[in-house]
Formats: structure tokens, C-alpha cells, sequence
């Protein structure tokens, strides 16, 4: 959820005692400021876990941080959908957004997001692709390009305006 959001890496604390390792997971500056300006007040502590290995103990914690962040209805859909607004607000992408939203409402799609195969990108070029959902939560591709690793962002303006055409 932080990689996806930009929010940096949990902030991961060990300490041992006499029963083994107590590791503390913390939310990032970036992510308490981002949920700030949602509303929503996220802990400083995440999750805490203990066990008799250091391996242990930090599973313990990231499933508890996890739950606590469930729990605030944090879900991986909730970040998706996060992750999918801000790019499509890109101030570089404004002029293309909002005629690609009229055109998606249009074609009875309720949202689009970018979307880069993995499978699809080598060392120099990647597929990015512009996916359009129905309300029933299928998916299609509405457009697709290959760019340069180097230029994700050119990648969104070409599908975005190969869409709206």
C-alpha cells in the first residue's frame, strides 16, 4: 500500500530482549500528511509484533499494521483508487482528462486508470495502456502505446488523447 501510494517505506524499528525481537511499525511523514488531508487521522503506530526471531516479529507487525489500516477502511481497492486520481491529476493530463471522462460516460464506463503490464516492460520500452470499468467491474483496454521506460508520462498523454479521438 505505501509503495503504491508514494508514501515511502513503513518505518521499521527492532529492539530484542530476553524473549527475542519487538519490532514497531510506524506510517512514513508522507503518509500521515496524505491521510491529514483526507480527513482521516492515521497513528503514528501501525503495528507492533514479538516473537523469537527478528523474521518473526516484523510478520507479526505488518500484519497488524495491515489490519489496522483495514480497519480504517484502507483497503488495497481504496489505494487503487487513490493511486488512479492522482494520475489522472496530473496538471500535464488536464486538458486530455475531462474529454476522456465525457467519452467514458458515454461508453457506459464508470472510471479508467492507467495500467503498465509488467510482462510488457524491458529495459528500454513499456506498454502503458488506458483501461476503461463498467459498473459490473469489467475491464477493457481502450487504448494501448509503447513508449520509452524514460517517458511513463508521454506514455499516459498519447493513450489518453489516442481515446479520445
Amino acid at each position: 500500500m505505501f509503495e503504491k501510494m508514494a508514501w515511502g517505506t513503513p518505518i521499521e524499528q527492532d529492539t530484542k530482549d530476553e524473549f527475542g525481537s519487538n519490532v514497531t511499525i510506524s506510517a512514513t511523514p508522507a503518509a500521515i500528511q496524505f491521510m491529514n488531508r483526507k480527513g482521516i487521522a492515521l497513528p503514528q503506530v501501525l503495528g507492533t509484533g514479538s516473537a523469537k526471531t527478528k523474521t518473526g516479529a516484523i510478520a507479526n507487525a505488518y500484519d497488524q499494521a495491515l489490519q489496522t489500516l483495514l480497519s480504517m477502511g484502507i483497503t488495497h481497492e481504496w489505494v487503487q483508487r487513490e493511486k488512479e486520481d492522482r494520475e489522472l491529476s496530473d496538471p500535464n493530463l488536464s486538458y486530455l482528462v475531462q474529454p476522456a471522462r465525457d467519452k467514458l460516460q458515454r461508453e457506459g464506463y464508470v472510471r479508467m486508470r492507467f495500467f503498465f503490464p509488467r510482462t510488457a516492460i524491458t529495459s528500454r520500452n513499456a506498454t502503458v495502456q488506458l483501461i476503461g470499468v463498467k459498473p459490473d467491474g469489467k475491464e477493457d483496454i481502450l487504448a494501448s502505446t509503447v513508449v520509452p521506460v524514460k517517458e511513463m508520462n508521454e506514455g499516459k498523454r498519447i493513450v489518453l488523447q489516442q481515446y479520445i479521438q
